[in-house]
């Protein structure tokens, strides 16, 4: 490489042209040949580039139609196992597909080949992070999954192709989109534990009235047992002869009465118990409540920050 090495570079590139590599040098270039394995032989007749480009469609053509063909065959599947399951499915999920395939990328070498695989890269992210307004579907109650991590591995993957800039402004997107979905995530998670802790101040409110009325009913006794009492104490003192029965009478109403002030001492500790139950999911409430507006506002700044960046999306 000392002497002639530009030749020798130009030589190299030509023998090698459907890679479209963008090296900086020759060493880098021949250093790629080496690991990579490549012959470099004295001649070689350059393909054209538009055979490359019907060989690549018919290729792309081929794989798509076995994709297509092996998802109907699953969704063939699913509907002869449970239709009404499937049916279920789609009315709830939609239909869906799987991401494995990518008819864009057939591999790492190939992406690389392709000089047009890093505005593919960027568009596939775009789309999937602003064709449709995750927010406007959040408030119509729609479930917002997308996935930009994928993209975003790719794209890291092929680190080289891409610009600083569109390394930071692809980070930016997949964090604003990411940190979105969180926030989804959180507000409905909020909400739903809002709606929990609600319910179980409205049992514990409803197990505290029917506490409330079993007490009132106790206690709406006592008059007549004082009653009764005084009618025996007046008999006792007019017929002595029969004080031993009253007493014992008296003695069967006075523990009748201390077990319905036992009741009530216990069912006291039981008010007790759900009236400190019911300030605890109060204090909780509350705590809730105040949560949500600092979410939501957290959440507008991300609208915000998403409605500029899908009116002008980075790249």
């Amino acid at each position: 490489l000392d002497n002639g090495d530009i030749l020798c570079f130009q030589k190299a590139l030509t023998i090698d042209d459907r890679k479209y590599f963008r090296y900086p040098d020759v060493p880098s270039y021949f250093k790629y040949v080496h690991n990579r394995g490549v012959v470099l032989p004295p001649l070689v007749q350059e393909e054209s580039r538009e055979d490359i480009k019907t060989e690549s469609e018919s290729h792309t053509e081929a794989e798509t139609s076995n994709f297509i063909s092996t998802n109907f065959k699953e969704i063939d599947s699913m509907i002869d196992e449970d239709a009404i399951a499937a049916i279920d499915r789609v009315l709830t999920e939609g239909v869906t597909i799987s991401l494995q395939y990518q008819p864009s990328f057939r591999g790492q070498v190939v992406s690389k080949q392709d000089p047009k695989f890093p505005k593919q890269l960027l568009r596939e992210l775009r789309d999937i992070a602003f064709k449709e307004d995750l927010f406007e579907k959040f408030r119509k109650g729609f479930i917002v999954k997308v996935d930009v991590d994928a993209v975003k591995e790719r794209i890291d993957a092929n680190a080289e192709m891409f610009s600083s800039s569109q390394l930071e402004q692809v980070r930016i997107v997949v964090s604003l989109v990411n940190n979105t979905l969180r926030m989804f995530d959180k507000l409905e998670n909020l909400k739903k534990e809002l709606e929990s802790t609600k319910k179980n101040n409205e049992q514990d409110n409803e197990a505290l009235k029917n506490t409330r009325a079993e007490i009132l009913t106790l206690k709406a006794s006592f008059p007549d047992q004082h009653a009764e009492l005084d009618s025996l104490d007046a008999q006792i003192a007019d017929l002595k002869a029969r004080l031993d029965e009253l007493e014992c009478d008296r003695a069967k109403i006075i523990e009748i009465q201390d077990q319905h002030n036992d009741k009530i001492t216990s069912m006291n500790k039981e008010v007790r118990s759900i009236y400190h139950h019911l300030v605890d999911g109060q204090v909780k409430l509350k705590s809730i409540e105040n949560e949500i507006p600092e979410t939501e506002s957290e959440l507008e700044s991300h609208e915000k920050a998403y409605v500029i960046l899908r009116a002008t999306p980075p790249f």
